[in-house]
């Protein structure tokens, strides 16, 4: 019982939905570009790796920089170039995008590791 009155606590408290919402507004801009490239026709599975890079390269550039919003500024013409090289690539779009995904979801990990 003491189970159900926890998740009622948690549930019923404002503050949970605030952070929620907070968390989840990248992922939910994401889903929104997900949603647009479906309409037109194009499949574009390869997002979530899109967005980890310019997050990672926003990160580098504040690093670099001193200043973030000087970093978050750099990094996008890096998800640009991404994207115009993925689309300049002469193979199939599925493929494209999946070895996108893996590339670009691997590489902050692999670049952040000491």
């Amino acid at each position: 019982m003491r189970f159900i009155e926890a998740l009622f606590d948690i549930f019923t408290n404002p503050q949970f939905y605030k952070i929620t919402l907070t968390a989840s507004a990248p992922l939910i801009f994401a889903s929104l570009g997900g949603v647009f490239s479906e309409t037109t026709g194009v499949v574009n599975i390869a997002l979530e790796g899109i967005m980890l890079m310019g997050a990672f390269f926003s990160v580098v550039f504040t690093q670099i920089t001193g200043n973030s919003w000087l970093g978050v500024f750099l990094a996008i013409p890096v998800g640009m170039a991404i994207k115009i090289s993925k689309n300049r690539a002469k193979a199939n779009k599925i493929v494209k995008n999946i070895s996108t995904l893996f590339i670009f979801s691997s590489s902050p990990v692999a670049c952040s590791a000491e």
